[in-house]
């Protein structure tokens, strides 16, 4: 019988070896039964579980007629563990045994449906969702501890009662319905619906329903899963209704709003952004966005598009989006990655805002500001601005050049110690004391003449500055400063100072040379008078002579003063100046001697002046001596002529006031390779009487007389002069178009006193001149009519009962000058002549006819054969 059973059956020993095995062993374990003969019986028993076994087995052997049943895990001879269920007898009292009987069988399959069944169990027991199972009847089978949390009941309560009991009467239908579909065998998937609790109350539920079947496909009953749902249906309720809120809120926003899903596609736009863009949702779905960007903006904000959203970062950008208009718009975008709960990245979502106000008031802010740079540029003023520590915030392009930096060097730094901004006498200012860091500081205002800036190369130059502060809502920001250099100023104010100084000096030569004038013209024509008289050995002959030289010479130095004064009356006519300092060439070598070598020097073509020809060339030979008495041991005079387009401007010096407009002029250059001038000499030069040579050498005259030349011929003279570097003059006059033909004297050549029968009326304030012409008119044969003044002289010539052939008049005079006289005759006497007489000529003169040749004019102090031949031919002249 136990060879035939379907069990194991071994023998084992007191001392565990096995003495028999049956032969279903082979089948259970893989071991035939002479391979367990004699083998430790508990060899293949699974460590875990041999240790229970030997105690089990060593207090069955102390049992006599004692039985233990217990599971375990033996190895099979295939390597696997299998599961056994042996029960151990004690036989060992059997006389026909005397051994442990153990028979045992494999449960394996049994303890893995059994191990299934528990976790199942356990899993039912421990679920979160109410597991419910029913039988085909409908009667509640199983109820885990999730069903009675959520509906109410304890198991003990519910289970034999019918599902439909957990269905609200207005959804039995709907239950049936589900069961009806299960019973057929179709898959019912889960679904939301609405369940009662114990207490009445009804709880939302998704509800999963299967139907349970033999193996032959007969239904056994259902299985079904709740799962409480209100929370979720509650968080679906609130994230619907936050999507609302956001969807109103951004559809309201005045911003324009988009949503990418992770796949870059925008699944949204906003309102704001369709009417924005005036597309539908459909144009600007997916990459459709795209096509309303500007085109040179479009691959750039779709490459940040793409790499940004690679990266999962946050990223802005600007562009131009297309309004509805057809306008573009600036547009401002903030775009940001987003996220589940769970931290799963769920696609993009971006904003953007209209800022085309902005660009167009940034770049208003940049033309503003290249305007103000380009105002700041064109301005000949230099202009900075520092902050309140003293460091650079702007500069223009002037302020820079006369510093000697770049503008970009400037920016930043500090200026103070950049320019070594000076008092006037040169000592540098503290920066805490300087006047334009306490502008930045305090906001109080500061102007400032004669002090010094400093180059970068180190040289200074004088300046004038304003330094006002700057001020915004918080206080003030720093300082703006405009300064000048005011090297040119300074250099014409010193020659407006000088050119008063000789006007006046000028004023004072000119009276006193009028005054001599005068006497002279008494002295030396009585000294003539006498000398006709006597013969060369009368005893008084020489002495008379002496008194006319010495007349003679105090006649030309009253010339001098008056050239210096320019009261000198000149006779101008138009010649080439190269041609006429050609001509004197020769006359100039012997003058300045062997040893100074002379180079005249002309330029391409003529050099008309319109001037007095004598003086100019006096002019010359004025300069000459000046500059061979510079060079005493010889050396080189170079006088130059040439048309300029303007004067130079770049003397030392410069003496006079014309010569200032655009015309061209014509220059004439003198310089000299001597000693040259200190500064001191050079500032006096033109002074009269001023003199560097020794006592009785020089009159000091010689350079005023070039001065006043030059002047009354509406030029000026400047003067480049260095000690031991020589010196040289130029003299810029007007130029003119070209030469006037020669002027002919109408008097016969050869006649020193032509004698006249005409009547002439002769008006001089001097007694002692108008008595010593008077006497010499009549001696000629002229009829003479005389009076003291103006008035005096239209009264004689209203009472004179016959034709007045010459009016012989002084120009300067009391009440009616000689001018207004001559005007007034004329008037009355068609055809009279007029003869003008003076020691000097003021400017009414000046204004009548200095410059022209219908004016005639003899100059004090005059001979009796000069007033003769003046006289005459003043009175045969035709026009």
């Amino acid at each position: 019988m136990i060879e035939r059973s379907l069990d194991a059956v071994v023998l084992i020993e007191p001392d565990g070896r096995v003495r028999y095995a049956s032969p279903s062993s082979a089948r259970l374990m893989g071991y035939t039964p002479g391979e367990l003969h004699g083998r430790d019986g508990f060899e293949l028993v699974h460590p875990d579980d041999v240790g229970r076994l030997r105690a089990i087995f060593a207090d069955l052997v102390g049992d006599p007629n004692g039985a233990r049943l217990e599971t375990y895990r033996a190895r099979h001879r295939d390597g696997s563990w299998r599961w056994l269920e042996g029960r151990g007898t004690n036989l060992l009292a059997d006389p026909g045994l005397r051994a442990v009987a153990v028979t045992y069988r494999d449960v394996t399959d049994q303890r893995a449906a059994e191990e299934a069944q528990a976790r199942l169990a356990a899993i039912v027991e421990s679920a979160e969702d109410a597991i419910i199972s029913f039988g085909a009847d409908g009667c509640i089978a199983t109820w885990n501890p999730a069903a009675e949390r959520l509906f109410g009941y304890r198991a003990a309560e519910i289970v034999g009662r019918p599902i439909s009991l957990l269905a609200p009467p207005e959804l039995l239908g709907e239950q049936r319905a589900l069961l009806d579909r299960a019973v057929r065998g179709e898959t019912v998937p889960p679904y939301r619906t609405t369940r009662l609790r114990a207490d009445g109350r009804t709880v939302d539920v998704s509800v999963s329903l299967g139907s349970v079947r033999d193996t032959g496909g007969q239904l056994l009953g259902f299985s079904s899963i709740y799962r409480d749902v209100g929370h979720e249906l509650a968080a679906e309720r609130a994230l619907r209704e936050s999507e609302a809120r956001f969807r109103h809120t951004a559809d309201n926003a005045p911003i324009l709003m988009w949503i990418s899903d992770t796949d870059k596609l925008c699944t949204w736009f906003n309102k704001p952004w369709l009417e924005f863009t005036g597309r539908t949702f459909e144009q600007e779905a997916g990459f459709g966005w795209a096509d309303g960007i500007h085109p040179d903006d479009r691959d750039r904000c779709l490459a940040a598009f793409v790499e940004n959203f690679d990266a999962r970062r946050p990223f802005a950008l600007e562009c131009r989006l297309r309004r509805a208009d057809g306008r573009w718009a600036w547009v401002h975008g903030n775009e940001s990655p987003l996220y589940d709960p769970d931290g799963r990245f769920t696609g993009y979502i971006g904003s953007c805002v209209d800022i085309t106000a902005r660009h167009e008031a940034e770049a208003e802010r940049e033309r503003l500001a290249r305007h103000l740079a380009l105002l700041l540029d064109s301005t000949g003023e230099g202009i900075y601005g520092i902050d309140t520590t003293g460091r650079c915030t702007f500069v223009n392009r002037a302020a820079a050049a006369m510093l000697g930096y770049e503008p970009a060097d400037l920016l930043g730094r500090d200026m103070h110690p950049l320019v070594h901004h000076s008092r006037a006498h040169g000592a540098a200012y503290p920066a805490n004391e300087c006047p334009i860091y306490r502008t930045a500081v305090t906001g109080q205002g500061s102007r400032v003449r004669g002090e010094v800036f400093w180059r970068k190369d180190g040289t200074a130059f004088p300046a004038e500055y304003s330094a006002y502060p700057i001020r915004d809502d918080a206080g003030v920001r720093g300082a703006v400063v405009a300064f000048t250099d005011v090297t040119d100023r300074q250099r014409l104010e010193e020659q407006y100072r000088h050119s008063q100084k000789m006007e006046a000096v000028g004023r004072l030569a000119g009276g006193v040379a009028h005054d001599f004038n005068n006497l002279l013209t008494v002295i030396n024509g009585y000294a003539e008078m006498l000398l006709a008289g006597t013969g060369p050995d009368e005893p008084n002959h020489a002495v008379v002579g002496e008194i006319h030289r010495a007349g003679e010479r105090a006649a030309a130095l009253t010339r001098q003063l008056l050239a210096f004064s320019r009261k000198q009356f000149l006779k101008p006519e138009v010649f080439d100046l190269g041609e006429r300092v050609a001509d004197l060439a020769s006359l100039l070598r012997r003058v300045i001697g062997e040893d100074v070598e002379l180079v005249v020097a002309r330029g391409p073509t003529p050099v008309f002046v319109r001037a007095d020809v004598g003086q100019t060339e006096q002019v010359i030979v004025n300069l000459a001596v000046n500059a061979r008495d510079a060079m005493p041991t010889g050396g080189v005079l170079v006088i130059r002529t040439e048309v300029v387009a303007r004067p130079r401007g770049r003397g030392d010096d410069r003496a006079g006031g014309g010569a200032d407009g655009p015309e061209p002029f014509a220059l004439l250059s003198v310089a000299d390779t001597g000693t040259g001038m200190t500064d001191d000499v050079r500032a006096h030069a033109f002074e009269p009487f001023f003199t560097t040579k020794p006592s009785g050498e020089g009159t000091g005259l010689g350079l005023s007389m070039v001065y006043g030349v030059v002047a009354q011929s509406g030029g000026h003279i400047e003067v480049d002069s260095a000690v031991d570097r020589g010196t040289t003059f130029r003299i810029y006059l007007p130029a003119a178009a070209g030469a006037n033909p020669p002027r002919r004297s109408s008097t016969p050549a050869g006649e020193d006193a032509p004698p006249g029968t005409e009547t002439v009326l002769l008006v001089e304030d001097e007694d002692g001149v108008r008595k010593l012409v008077r006497a010499a008119l009549h001696r000629l044969g002229y009829t003479v009519l005389e009076a003291r003044d103006g008035e005096a002289a239209l009264d004689t010539a209203r009472r004179a009962g016959r034709p007045i052939d010459l009016l012989l008049t002084d120009v300067v005079m009391p009440r009616i000058g000689g001018p207004q006289l001559a005007e007034q005759l004329c008037r009355e006497y068609p055809g009279l002549k007029v003869l003008y007489l003076s020691g000097y000529t003021d400017d009414a003169v000046v204004r009548h006819g200095i410059q022209s040749a219908v004016v005639h004019f003899l100059q004090k102090p005059f001979t009796a054969p000069a007033l003769a031949r003046m006289v005459r031919r003043v009175l045969d002249a035709t026009e």
